[in-house]
């Protein structure tokens, strides 16, 4: 089984926020780095393990 990914939309609805929050919580830092891959110059996919992981230690959604 490979590496499952999201996109940030699926990403956004997964922790029920708005895109934009998801871009913005990116360039405040409010999330970890290795949540995310940037793909090219601009497009990210999130790695679904992590953002698991992420929610499960106790994230903060701000």
């Amino acid at each position: 089984m490979g590496l499952q990914t999201m996109t940030v939309k699926e990403f956004a609805d997964f922790v029920g926020v708005k895109i934009g929050t998801v871009y913005k919580w990116k360039c405040l830092k409010k999330m970890p780095d290795n949540l995310y891959r940037k793909v090219g110059k601009r497009k990210l996919i999130f790695i679904k393990n992590e953002v698991d992981e992420w929610l499960n230690s106790g994230a903060m959604l701000i």
